[in-house]
């Protein structure tokens, strides 16, 4: 039977594939463009990948929960990209999701990070945050993330420093992961094609973190 356990070394060469299929993928189609940091070969549980996401904002939401400005998170507002059949909404009612994908060294696993914001960098606090993401995932028609069967979607996320850089991020609590994972752990172990079926899981609530793209450049 395969191990559920996934080492730092395992997990940090399939960020590493991830990084590089998809960066080919979204070459040729559109999908989320993951960046891989990478920067101590010596500490594979160092080892993370980042994306960036738009999303409305809650009208609930615009003004309220925001804390401190962090200018590498600020966007500027020519920079949001939406849909031509999206009508205009001011700046002020956009928010913007950093989305990291780290190794949990506690348990032994993947683990989303994220953190949201305003558009001019000020950061949602907990409570602020888990409503948007409650809202985006009314507006796509989800049910509950698979990460939440246990309890209402705020009892997942968690709120901690992040295992690479130490500042504080909100992060879907990992304690399923290696019963989510089971199933699909086959005997190559932990692989980009599992990081990746993971991935469009926990990320459905940011509106599905993996393209039609992605997924073939994967299985290739």
């Amino acid at each position: 039977m395969t191990s559920t356990v996934i080492t730092a070394a395992e997990y940090a060469a399939a960020a590493r594939r991830v990084a590089e299929l998809t960066r080919d993928a979204d070459g040729a189609a559109g999908g989320t463009a993951w960046t891989l940091h990478d920067a101590d070969a010596t500490r594979p549980d160092r080892v993370y990948l980042t994306a960036r996401r738009i999303s409305p904002a809650p009208a609930a939401n615009v003004g309220a929960g925001l804390e401190c400005v962090d200018d590498d998170l600020t966007f500027q507002a020519d920079e949001v990209d939406v849909s031509d059949n999206e009508p205009a909404r001011p700046a002020s009612s956009w928010l913007q999701w950093e989305i990291h994908v780290v190794y949990h060294a506690t348990y032994a696993c993947p683990a989303l990070y994220f953190r949201g914001s305003a558009l001019d960098g000020r950061v949602l606090d907990e409570v602020a945050a888990v409503q948007a993401l409650e809202y985006m995932r009314a507006a796509s028609h989800l049910a509950a993330p698979v990460s939440t069967a246990m309890g209402p979607f705020a009892s997942a996320v968690a709120a901690g420093p992040h295992p690479a850089l130490g500042t504080p991020f909100l992060y879907l609590h990992p304690c399923q992961t290696h019963d989510l994972l089971a199933p699909i752990l086959g005997p190559p172990g932990f692989t980009a094609r599992v990081l990746l079926a993971w991935l469009s899981t926990v990320g459905a609530v940011f509106g599905g973190l993996v393209s039609t793209a992605q997924w073939t450049a994967v299985k290739g």
